[in-house]
């Protein structure tokens, strides 16, 4: 399951649901056959116990980065992917079940094919993307790669067509050299997916989903969101209403000097 010779390293982000984290942890450890090199695990939640959820057999070879306090998900995954040295990574987050072998090797291939694929999707596309999608995909044509079936994700919209933080193989030298906070201006997950998508749209690239699927969601009504980014929504909220109010008073005070 490990090697040193790995050009992988997985990295996953967690935020307090362990009883998700416990099973996507357990299904992936029971279905991956590719080496691994590292395997992070940031847990953001600041909560206890969190190597508890690791399955018994690989307990001492996955690295627990804890963040107290809490610092968002895109934060978290600045701070582990700025410890990986491997040419890949393998994304994960803590709500998916892994039902089959030989996805990363199947990612792989695609990615070494396809210079301008930015990530290789894992989920059903007729059972999944297709109806809980952040914006409409549409399959584009089917190419196959050394046995491996796959095709292109096409959008009208550029800035859900190219990246998400799903679980997927992706290129480390793709990795933005500001990180995804940069892109996201300190905004959330979801905002860090669609800013992050847009700029590698504009660069020629894409995402692709696998023919034969690999995954599936758990986390349906599970949601987590980040408390100090609510607060900094609510603020600029406040700031930007109190802007609009006070220039509506300056210009009825104007008009009624006149």
């Amino acid at each position: 399951m490990f090697a040193s010779d790995s050009d992988v390293t997985a990295v996953l982000t967690s935020c307090g649901r362990f009883d998700l984290l416990r099973r996507t942890l357990d299904s992936f450890f029971r279905h991956n056959t590719y080496p691994l090199r590292d395997f992070f695990l940031i847990e953001d939640s600041a909560k206890a116990g969190v190597e508890n959820c690791i399955p018994e057999s690989v307990r001492g070879l996955v690295r627990v980065r804890l963040n107290r306090p809490s610092a968002g998900q895109v934060a978290a995954v600045d701070k582990v992917y700025a410890e990986v040295t491997t040419p890949y990574i393998f994304h994960l987050e803590d709500d998916w079940l892994f039902y089959r072998p030989g996805f990363i090797e199947d990612s792989k291939k695609i990615l070494q094919a396809e210079p301008h694929a930015l990530l290789v999707q894992l989920r059903s596309y007729h059972h999944d993307l297709a109806y809980y999608g952040v914006r409409p995909l549409r399959l584009g044509a089917r190419r196959v790669v050394d046995g491996v079936a796959f095709y292109r994700l096409e959008s009208g919209w550029a800035h859900s067509q190219c990246f998400s933080f799903n679980p997927g193989l992706r290129r480390r030298g793709d990795y933005p050299a500001g990180g995804y906070t940069a892109l996201a201006g300190g905004g959330t997950g979801a905002d860090a997916e669609v800013a992050a998508s847009g700029h590698y749209a504009a660069r020629g690239y894409f995402q692709v989903a696998l023919e034969n699927d690999a995954v599936k969601h758990t986390g349906f009504g599970r949601h987590v969101r980040h408390r100090p980014t609510r607060w900094k929504k609510h603020r600029d909220h406040v700031l930007r209403l109190a802007a609009a109010i006070a220039m509506f008073a300056l210009g009825w005070w104007m008009g009624a000097g006149r």
